[in-house]
């Protein structure tokens, strides 16, 4: 104020208070006041200096210098006299604590150091309402009216809609205590049942908020019920002093709430976030702890030694790549959607990235991953070779067991030829014998050659671990006992013959000669036979080049057999031109051994036929199969390029949208993935048993595409949620209007704009209480179309910033710091009073203690780092 504008307002409140004294209402005034001043006095210094006389405590100046110290925190003069007892001393004290007054910024014109010696009541009751002016209502607004109007405007707004209740006053308005009920119960519904009280019953209504308020607010009873009640108009000084006390509480406990509104926000996003986090570790674990699983297993290679046992195995791999792997394929797709979605909360929201631990990061799960399409592929590779190498080893077996089987037979078919003492009854008979028993030695040794083939055959078997080597040794064993026995009744044969030899000179050697090429010849076809026997049952191009490697060989023979056939054919023809019909030494008619030979000829023909359109097929197959994986490789790296894109996270929320629906219409196109289907069924119907060059099946691709499709359509939607939040202000829409009629009622001279008193009292409506140097801050921030003024727009901005739910380090340290009472620790009951209990127990659960409570400061930086 200017001090002429005091002076006269210092003048007008000492006339007002001999008028009031003259009216009788200076006793309620007088009472006010002392309980007033002692409220203050007795929370500084004790009940042993309360106020007992408001006219003579102050003659010593002590109670006002304690006063204004309580109030201000002005410090005590160096020097004075502490127990003044002539008038020199209590006037020297007086005015010191008058000087103590002025530099509080309390004006006291025409207030003299007498008028407090001399107990000059009227003068007494205008200081102290200067006081309370100044501390307690000019806080309010700059000026009285402003003040008083910001004070009336606020009760008005908190009665509203309230039965019988209708502030226009400071004085009437009160009488029948409703006022005051209603202002308790707009703020603590639970304090009192407004609807049971009666507008008749007025001492009653006041004395309910005088006791409630007390009790349960903390507000001293300023006033008591007959002070209202037993006068026709109530002192309006003393009211507004009382009703500035509900305005300040519960313009704190405003503050609180919102204060405590933030820090709820801040809980449940921290709970959402611990949440996302826990499920990504959960799920992260039991995918890797698969994955080593699955990589022990795949890398084993025990099993049954057997063709089925290895086709089983295979069985199992494909059955493994068709219905295990797309399963967890997928739960690794969700997981990584769950973390990028974890990491855009987080960086939406102005948190540090989530750092999973290093054993379940993505790059560690993606070289898990890696290792595990590795070991799958060095699986089927094994698998692979070892069906081929068992199926190698069955026609081994198969072969042994025939050259076995028709060796022994061989022996038994000789056993009573050569256990036979007939030699003949004549040379000619002997001779004939003789003959056929050299006969019988050629084809010894053409069957030595054929056991020295079923001895390499057993040999490489055992070698091999066939699973039934027990038998083959055991079949060696027995083809060398018979071997042996044959030799020697081969050789004693021999010897028997050689004694008759002299009877035996008529051999027909032409026959002889027949029997002998004929039985070598028909030796060639039955191994010819066995070859050609052997089924064209092989998986991959290098069994094929094996099989016509082996097959050759015989190839080859036949342009030779052939001149050995011919000679054979021309020996029987001449033979027969001889007049030879029958032969006792061959074994196998000319007829026979033509048809048998043609057949295999045949045979040989087809086999090389069949072995080329094989090789061909494979060849066919590797080609088919390779572009499968080229295109496969190449489609991979697409989506690798998507996915990556789509978790980035580069520019504005608006530019990373527009860039991902530009990605969705890009993954509609499913040309690539429907070309890569085609390929796969042809591979599918050409029967191909394993692709050496890709294990990734068709499922696996679309499901891969399903799931890139889905964290796609899951970006957008966070994305979309989050700049939907960031619209979002969590302001009330009634208390949106409640700022601007606030505004208007303020603005009146509807210039669109307020002044810094008209602005100061705005904010006093609506329960911001701020001094003179934060109006200016607030204004040197906010006012910019008009220096020095507030405008509309700008004023609404003021409110909604103050008042939303924002989300920074500052603003939620301060909300703590406003439920602590500005202390730099927050106890349980001060959180219990401002939040829910969820939000509550969540925080006494993760905040670190600090003696007297909880460090909020080190909870605050601790979420907004981790």
């Amino acid at each position: 104020w200017e001090d002429h504008t005091v002076a006269h307002f210092f003048v007008r409140e000492a006339n007002h208070a001999m008028s009031v004294m003259e009216q009788g209402w200076v006793e309620v005034q007088k009472k006010t006041f002392t309980k007033w001043v002692n409220s203050h006095i007795v929370k500084s210094f004790g009940s042993a200096n309360a106020v007992t006389s408001l006219y003579d405590d102050f003659q010593t100046g002590i109670k006002l210098m304690q006063l204004v110290n309580s109030l201000y925190a002005t410090p005590f003069p160096a020097k004075y006299n502490k127990a003044p007892k002539m008038r020199p001393m209590l006037l020297d004290n007086v005015e010191l604590a008058m000087n103590m007054l002025d530099k509080a910024g309390v004006k006291t014109n025409f207030l003299k150091t007498h008028h407090l010696v001399d107990s000059d009541g009227k003068m007494i009751l205008g200081m102290i309402w200067s006081i309370i002016l100044d501390y307690q209502i000019k806080g309010i607004s700059v000026e009285e009216l402003s003040a008083k109007e910001g004070l009336l405007l606020w009760c008005q707004r908190k009665t509203t809609g309230y039965k019988d209740v209708k502030v226009d006053n400071f004085t009437t308005s009160w009488q029948d205590g409703l006022a005051f009920c209603a202002l308790i119960h707009k703020h603590r519904p639970d304090l009192l049942d407004f609807n049971s009280l009666n507008k008749a019953n007025a001492k009653e209504n006041l004395e309910l908020a005088f006791s409630v308020a007390e009790q349960h607010l903390g507000i001293m009873r300023l006033l008591d019920v007959e002070d209202i009640t037993d006068v026709p108009r109530p002192d309006e000084k003393s009211i507004i002093t009382y009703v500035s006390e509900y305005f300040h509480y519960f313009s704190s406990q405003n503050q609180n709430e919102v204060a405590g509104r933030r820090i709820a926000k801040l809980v449940a996003l921290a709970k959402s976030n611990d949440a996302l986090k826990n499920e990504y570790v959960q799920k992260a674990e039991a995918l890797v702890n698969w994955v080593n699983d699955t990589n022990s297993n795949l890398q084993s290679r025990d099993y049954d030694n057997t063709l089925a046992g290895a086709e089983n195995l295979l069985m199992m791999l494909k059955e493994y790549k068709k219905d295990v792997k797309p399963a967890k394929t997928e739960n690794k797709l969700e997981l990584e959607t769950l973390l990028a979605q974890l990491q855009t909360k987080l960086r939406m929201n102005n948190r540090a990235p989530y750092q999973p631990p290093e054993n379940l990061s993505p790059n560690a799960i993606d070289a898990l991953w890696e290792q595990l399409g590795k070991n799958e592929i060095e699986r089927g590779e094994f698998l692979r070779k070892e069906i081929e190498r068992q199926r190698r080893i069955e026609n081994l077996a198969s072969r042994f067991w025939r050259k076995a089987a028709a060796l022994l037979r061989w022996g038994q078919d000789n056993e009573s030829v050569l256990s036979s003492t007939d030699f003949g009854a004549s040379v000619a008979a002997v001779e004939a014998k003789l003959k056929n028993h050299e006969g019988f030695e050629s084809s010894l040794k053409t069957t030595d050659t054929r056991l020295g083939v079923a001895r390499s055959l057993g040999q490489e078997l055992i070698q091999e671990n066939y699973s039934k080597k027990d038998q083959v040794e055991d079949k060696l064993k027995e083809l060398e006992n018979m071997w042996t026995e044959v030799n020697a009744k081969s050789t004693a044969r021999r010897s028997g013959l050689e004694a008759e030899l002299a009877r035996q000179r008529n051999f027909d050697e032409m026959r002889l000669k027949f029997a002998t090429e004929s039985r070598a010849l028909v030796s060639w076809m039955e191994d010819a036979e066995d070859i050609l026997s052997e089924p064209i049952t092989v998986a991959s191009l290098d069994a094929v080049a094996n099989l016509i490697e082996q097959f050759d060989p015989l190839y080859q023979d036949v342009a030779g057999k052939q001149s050995e056939f011919e000679n054979l054919k021309s020996l029987s023809t001449e033979m027969e031109n001889a007049g030879v019909t029958d032969n006792m030494f061959a074994t196998y008619t000319i007829a026979q051994v033509s048809e048998r030979y043609e057949r295999v000829r045949s045979e040989v023909e087809e086999r090389k036929t069949a072995l080329n359109n094989e090789k061909t097929r494979h060849e066919e197959n590797d080609v088919l199969c390779k572009e499968y994986a080229d295109k496969v490789q190449v489609y991979n790296e697409s989506s690798d390029r998507l996915r990556s894109s789509i978790t980035s996270g580069a520019g504005t929320l608006e530019e990373q949208l527009s860039e991902l629906r530009n990605k969705s219409a890009e993954i509609a196109d499913r040309s690539q993935l429907e070309i890569l289907a085609g390929l796969y069924q042809r591979i599918e119907d050409a029967n191909v048993v394993f692709n050496r060059f890709s294990d990734v099946t068709i499922d696996t691709l679309n499901l891969t595409y399903n799931k890139l499709n889905d964290a796609l359509a899951a970006q957008i939607s966070l994305l979309e949620a989050e700049r939907l939040k960031s619209n979002e202000t969590g302001i009330p829409a009634e208390q949106l209007a409640e700022f601007q009629e606030t505004f208007r009622a303020f603005d009146k001279d509807n210039s669109g704009h307020l002044e810094k008193h008209e602005f100061k009292a705005c904010l006093s409506a609506l329960g911001i209480s701020v001094d003179d140097a934060q109006v200016e801050n607030i204004i040197s921030q906010i006012a910019h179309k008009e220096p020095g003024k507030i405008v509309f727009d700008e004023f609404v901005d003021y409110m909604v910033k103050k008042n939303e739910d924002s989300d920074t380090p500052s603003t939620i340290n301060n909300s703590f710091k406003a439920i602590a009472n500005n202390k730099d620790f927050v106890t349980e009951e001060e959180m219990r009073r401002a939040m829910d209990s969820e939000a509550v127990d969540y925080l006494i659960s993760v905040m670190p203690k600090k003696e007297g409570g909880y460090d909020y400061q080190a909870y605050t930086a601790g979420v907004y780092q981790s």
